[in-house]
């Protein structure tokens, strides 16, 4: 059996010192005083309370330390964080301590919640007590995810057989079912996000399946948020974005506890991944026409990739993808024809001339909006940056993805600027928008976008932290007893942000942010 992690000690003795001061297990009942006058005779006196209640260490080889139950009146409660296997005691060997000097070892099983243990003593009296044990769940989904054979993931290319079973019963922000213990294939994802200590996750069902109340799917992703030390970052964009409707496709994502192998991982976000998929993002299959749907992915190459033939560049986009249709199914006039569309539109940006012909202004400006806001410079049209161009329709921006690093926790945040306006051989390369912000037009339409938006948008933005940073909270004090980065440097953040040595800070720190950018983009537009 699996040995219980140093942070299952320090949660549970934190447990035990609250329970036992609070113990009541002083019960011999006060001395009667003798009475001359004839009364109806009162039972005899339990001489044999339980004053003591433990599983030892010594008597059973899978734990570190002693399990100390405590005694309230008929009953013994032993609550255990939900870092414990609790598997761990099916056959457990109990020694109980009794008033009368007596001790009694017993083997019992306490992954029941509940249990009863009867007390006889010498003049025959009984006494039965109610034993419970039962784990303390916190305020997030539980994800449980067993490897075959207890290997760990170490590429992004080969999937590794595992189950995976989800527990939503404490989960405080929404009620979802749970997922019995189910098959699935796990692999590594991700390209900078690949690189940290704290891995992120691609998992995929053997059948479409629903997991927390989104639409059945075979393909999932774990986020890792192991820079966002806010570890809501990508929930609370994911939130705002549902505002802006002009933005093609909305994702979800969720704040979850992870474990693998048995061993805690930490705060990850569960959530959908970008696939043009029925449920996700429901794009024309199989069409050999040029004119059919596409997904585009800016910054989307991986190692090995070879420009002009696994990725492209335009006039000013960089680093395109084409992501649907796929490599194996695009024909050469496809490619050709959304390759030369794009061309097209960067040429009437840079011009601005018809630029509002080759794409949806609404959606841009949607796009922009919340980028800005949310000072996302690692997707503005860098990397995670996406396009859709639907048969017989224009190019959209969107669907949002990664904002681990927006929020202004990237070292190159500069609070006075704009994030989508790129410079030469610069992070952000020169984009549509280093061109649009000297258009009058566009900049009208931008700035009565932003004001019809702009108090929804951060309204969203602060219930959303006001909602899941307190549930958060105490999953999130285990996961930085893993992942020790509150209050310590980071390569890729501010070095200001080793200040928020708590993650209170860190989630104040991101309400702070969003009010001073919206400030600031207001000042530049009103």
């Amino acid at each position: 059996m699996r040995k219980i992690t140093i942070i299952s000690i320090i949660f549970i003795a934190i447990v035990l010192i609250t329970m036992i001061s609070c113990n009541r297990n002083d019960l011999i009942a006060p001395e009667i005083e003798p009475s001359s006058t004839p009364s109806i005779s009162t039972p005899p006196v339990f001489s044999k309370t339980i004053t003591a209640f433990i599983a030892k260490k010594d008597d059973n080889k899978f734990l570190d330390y002693d399990l100390v139950w405590s005694i309230y009146d008929d009953k013994l409660i032993l609550s255990l964080s939900y870092l414990f296997d609790l598997s761990n005691l099916e056959k457990c060997t109990a020694t109980i301590y009794f008033s009368d000097g007596t001790i009694e070892k017993k083997e019992m099983n306490f992954t029941v919640d509940t249990q009863h243990f009867l007390v006889i003593d010498n003049n025959g009296v009984e006494k039965e007590y109610e034993i419970i044990t039962k784990l303390i769940t916190f305020n997030l989904p539980v994800f449980y995810i067993e490897i075959e054979n207890d290997a760990e993931v170490i590429n992004r290319e080969k999937y590794l057989n595992a189950t995976i079973k989800i527990d939503n019963s404490g989960c405080k922000y929404a009620s979802f079912k749970n997922l019995k213990e189910t098959p699935i294939q796990i692999r590594g994802r991700g390209h900078y996000s690949w690189t940290h200590p704290k891995k992120p996750y691609k998992i995929r069902f053997e059948e479409k399946t629903s997991v927390l109340g989104m639409k059945a799917s075979k393909n999932w992703v774990l986020l890792a948020n192991y820079v966002d030390r806010s570890l809501i970052q990508n929930y609370v964009a994911m939130e705002m974005g549902k505002v802006m409707e002009h933005i093609p496709y909305h994702t979800n994502q969720y704040p979850v506890d992870v474990f693998v192998n048995g061993t805690y991982r930490g705060v990850y976000t569960f959530g959908e991944q970008i696939e043009a998929k029925i449920e996700r993002l429901n794009l024309e299959q199989g069409s050999t026409n040029k004119d059919t749907d596409y997904l585009i992915e800016l910054g989307g190459a991986d190692n090995g990739d070879v420009l002009g033939k696994d990725y492209f560049n335009s006039v000013l986009l960089r680093d395109l993808k084409i992501k649907h249709p796929n490599k194996t199914d695009i024909t050469s006039q496809q490619k050709s024809f959304i390759l030369s569309y794009l061309s097209k539109a960067d040429t009437a940006v840079k011009t601005l001339s018809d630029y509002e012909n080759y794409i949806d202004i609404d959606s841009l400006i949607d796009w922009v909006i919340l980028h800005e806001l949310t000072y996302n410079l690692d997707c503005c049209f860098k990397r995670s940056c996406f396009i859709i161009k639907e048969k017989g329709g224009k190019l959209k921006m969107g669907p949002i993805w990664d904002f681990d690093l927006a929020f202004g926790s990237f070292y190159r945040y500069k609070k006075d600027q704009w994030a989508s306006v790129g410079t030469e051989g610069g992070y952000v390369p020169i984009t549509w928008m280093n061109y649009l912000i000297n258009d009058e037009a566009f900049m009208t339409k931008f700035a009565t976008r932003w004001n019809e938006k702009k108090d929804e948008l951060l309204n969203t933005a602060f219930a959303c932290i006001d909602l899941m940073a307190p549930l958060v909270l105490p999953s999130a004090e285990y996961n930085f007893f893993v992942w020790d980065l509150l209050g310590k440097d980071m390569t890729s953040q501010p070095v200001s942000h080793k200040k928020y040595d708590t993650y209170e800070k860190m989630t104040g720190r991101l309400r702070s942010f969003i009010h001073v950018r919206y400030k600031w983009i207001d000042d530049q537009l009103n």
